[in-house]
């Protein structure tokens, strides 16, 4: 098995940083996904190769991917991940994964009748400012069936910190 090959859905701010992060862990970036071409192509041409596509259906059809990153506005996760997991790709998606816990809960479902995982990002998870209760982790991770975590940094984080 190769490197896995990423679509990038999404070409805002977290898009490039998701591109940037995928590349660096040994992911291909094969595609870029935005009802906006022209972000789509911008964020493209620093990946060579990268296709550019308005419609995520007709990408995951006609572009060979693993894995898709989904970084898109939170009230659009579960309609794009569904449409993810019933095309067979694991997901990696931005925080917040669903805009309520219900979607949440769907989006796990899918994903898991599928045989895919799907992975909500925590970049900060360790940072003081996210740490959360334990009653609330336990509660997040018996909706999801969160199993295990576990965490490695894949880029340099400089220049997204504050000074």
């Amino acid at each position: 098995m190769g490197d896995p090959a990423a679509i990038i859905i999404g070409a805002g701010l977290m898009g490039r940083h998701h591109a940037r992060a995928a590349a660096a862990a040994g992911a291909s970036i094969v595609a870029i996904v935005d009802r906006d071409r022209q972000a789509a192509a911008s964020l493209a041409a620093s990946w060579p190769g990268a296709a550019v596509a308005t419609e995520l259906e007709t990408a995951l059809r006609t572009i060979g991917a693993d894995v898709a990153h989904i970084c898109t506005p939170a009230a659009s996760h579960e309609p794009i991940g569904f449409t993810v997991a019933d095309a067979g790709l694991h997901a990696l998606i931005e925080k917040p994964v669903a805009s309520t816990a219900d979607e949440a809960t769907r989006i796990h479902e899918r994903f898991a009748r599928a045989r895919k995982l799907a992975c909500p990002t925590h970049q900060y998870a360790f940072s003081a400012a996210s740490a959360m209760p334990p009653a609330v982790c336990r509660n997040w991770a018996r909706c999801v069936g969160l199993t295990s975590t576990s965490a490695r940094p894949v880029a340099p984080v400089a220049s997204t910190r504050m000074e």
